[in-house]
């Protein structure tokens, strides 16, 4: 079957969703870490930019991933720590981008032969039965989410049950404990509430604001959708005895949050329905829609947010693969 095709396979969805679940439940039981992640388009593609000896390219990695400032010695930092998180992880979705999916797989088996590789739907769980997702191991648990858009998160929560219908307690058990991190955006992409601010100047900052806020928590399971922050804080997690679930984007889906990418996704757009919202535009860059599109927000919000668009489209031109 080729390698595509089998991101879609209905075994394979469930064979790595039978990991992430067995993999939340062993580090839970042992009192231990685990990393269970994937890698981004444009974080990819910079390992291979590396090991190639091409420049990274800074611009894109602060707009598309998060990494800042936009600087040589800034963005190989953050590759270095970056490629020795994904060499720690347990679990790694692979294979789902066509252009370096070979590519992708055979490095993980070559410098992470210990980590288990599953296809991408594999760690969202409406893609697999209700009665066998990984996500009911978040029952009972305390957990916390990091992402930009935690205060919509918060609103509904109040309204999963209306999100999701018969389906809810599969998804995001009632009885887990939530709590939440909200994440931000660089100097790039916006100013004011939604930017770092002033007290934090680099990614590496950003993660261990991200760290310590995450730990004042006391989670035992950590859902997190930060672009190129999620793998180096996964990381950390991990070291420090906590499961850790890089989602992406995907991550909004869980809490009914709706974003452009997936307006007419032939699985999740089905899903939508009144009660599913878009993010606040309290939580949209001014420069939103210079990310793909806008593709986490909405069309609307994409335009109000900022007035400056065509200045950062000329000072940074949109790359030719987008960040999953």
């Amino acid at each position: 079957m080729p390698l595509l095709e089998v991101q879609k396979d209905p075994d394979q969805i469930m064979r790595g969703n039978l990991y992430i679940r067995q993999a939340i439940e062993t580090a839970l039981n042992a009192r231990s870490g685990a990393l269970i992640g994937r890698h981004g388009t444009i974080e990819f593609e910079s390992i291979l930019d590396s090991m190639n000896g091409h420049p990274l390219r800074t611009h894109v990695l602060q707009r598309n991933a998060g990494i800042f400032p936009a600087s040589q010695p800034s963005t190989t930092q953050w590759l270095k720590e970056y490629w020795a998180s994904s060499k720690q992880a347990n679990i790694l979705a692979t294979g789902w981008y066509e252009p370096t999916s070979v590519l992708e797989c055979n490095l993980v088996s070559k410098y992470n032969s210990n980590a288990k590789q599953i296809v991408l739907r594999a760690l969202e769980p409406y893609y697999c039965p209700e009665a066998e997702r990984w996500t009911h191991s978040l029952s009972g648990r305390k957990v916390t989410i990091v992402s930009s858009f935690t205060d919509t998160m918060k609103q509904q929560v109040n309204y999963l049950q209306e999100v999701w219908g018969s389906q809810r307690e599969s998804i995001l058990p009632s009885d887990a404990h939530l709590s939440f991190v909200r994440t931000y955006y660089p100097p790039s992409l916006t100013t004011g509430l939604t930017s770092w601010g002033d007290s934090i100047q680099t990614w590496k900052e950003a993660v261990d604001y991200l760290f310590e806020s995450v730990m004042k928590q006391e989670p035992e399971i950590v859902l997190i959708g930060c672009g190129g922050l999620a793998m180096p804080l996964a990381k950390k997690l991990k070291e420090a005895n906590v499961v850790a679930v890089v989602l992406g984007g995907a991550v909004q889906n869980l809490f009914g949050i709706k974003g452009q990418r997936w307006e007419k996704h032939d699985v999740i757009s089905k899903f939508w329905n009144d009660a599913w919202v878009y993010p606040s535009i309290n939580e949209t860059p001014d420069h939103a829609v210079a990310v793909e599109g806008g593709c986490y927000w909405s069309p609307l919000s994409t335009v109000l947010a900022g007035s400056t668009l065509p200045q950062l489209l000329h000072e940074v031109s949109l790359p030719g693969t987008p960040m999953q």
